[in-house]
């Protein structure tokens, strides 16, 4: 659960970077 957790906030930061940019 913790990893996924993990590996979902990375994946919405990976997008919002991308957005940003």
């Amino acid at each position: 659960s913790e990893k996924i957790t993990v590996f979902q906030k990375n994946f919405q930061v990976t997008e919002n970077s991308s957005h940003f940019v």
